[in-house]
């Protein structure tokens, strides 16, 4: 049976997860945008069905992804809940609206899933935490998260994780992308021209996640199977713990976790 998975909105996230879905033909992808120019790309580009407004979205729906501004998806949501089939299940992957709020919204007429992205997911290595509400059974769990396992790598949280979850992991690619960029800088300081330091850290990044990924070595052995005892390395790293920098990476999450929190209202 084909499920039709609905995404309202199709900015960055909802583009890149549509992507990814169509890799899997047994789903029939629907979309609506305000914007007429991301549809006809996206109808181009893997074949998407466009609907004439969110309340077709709404009725055509299996799953409907609600990939809008945090601010207007209880709007939106109100909107369409009288179009909406009982059997639909909601995504919300907008940040700081509880599923709380999304019931409400909703007359809890449906299982809702609220689901928080990071930004690989744009090339298909996403890392997802989802959380539910009592009202959405096994199987309508199972199938969201095969659907976004398409996409990267899926797992289920309590919602009070999510803070934590967006601190260390939704941010997370911005630590990466920072500490990328401050090698590629010593690089070029030290003799190498940008090219070459820029796609090298690129290299440096891919082959260490793939060892920590694939090789049975905990993270810390892996670090000390690259320090030799008074070597270059070794070196290296007493310079970042005299700076702090393990602990400056720790109140850095800590702090974006603080920020989830007063962005809540809490």
């Amino acid at each position: 049976m084909t499920i039709c998975v609905a995404c309202l909105g199709l900015g960055n996230m909802g583009k890149a997860l549509l992507h990814a879905f169509a890799q899997d033909k047994s789903y029939s992808l629907l979309g609506f945008d305000r914007n007429e120019n991301k549809i006809k790309q996206l109808q181009e580009d893997i074949g998407l069905k466009k609907a004439d407004s969110i309340q077709e979205l709404a009725k055509m729906s299996d799953i409907l992804i609600l990939a809008v501004k945090p601010q207007h998806i209880c709007a939106v949501l109100e909107d369409i809940s009288k179009d909406l089939r009982p059997e639909t299940v909601i995504v919300s992957i907008a940040a700081g609206i509880s599923l709380d709020k999304l019931q409400i919204a909703n007359n809890n007429k449906n299982a809702l899933i609220r689901i928080m992205p990071n930004t690989p997911a744009l090339v298909g290595l996403g890392v997802f935490a989802i959380c539910a509400t009592d009202k959405t059974n096994a199987q309508q769990k199972e199938t969201t998260e095969t659907l976004f396992n398409t996409a990267g790598k899926s797992y289920w949280l309590a919602e009070s994780a999510f803070d934590g979850f967006t601190a260390v992991i939704g941010s997370g690619p911005a630590y990466v992308f920072y500490c990328m960029e401050a090698l590629i800088e010593s690089g070029v300081g030290l003799g190498l021209s940008r090219a070459n330091a820029t796609s090298m850290v690129k290299e440096l990044f891919l082959g260490s996640a793939q060892m920590a990924n694939t090789l049975p070595e905990h993270i810390s052995e892996l670090r000390e199977m690259v320090t030799s005892p008074a070597g270059t390395t070794f070196e290296g790293l007493a310079c970042l713990d005299k700076h702090n920098v393990r602990f400056a990476f720790i109140e850095a999450t800590k702090r974006a976790y603080e920020r989830s929190l007063e962005l809540k209202g809490k």
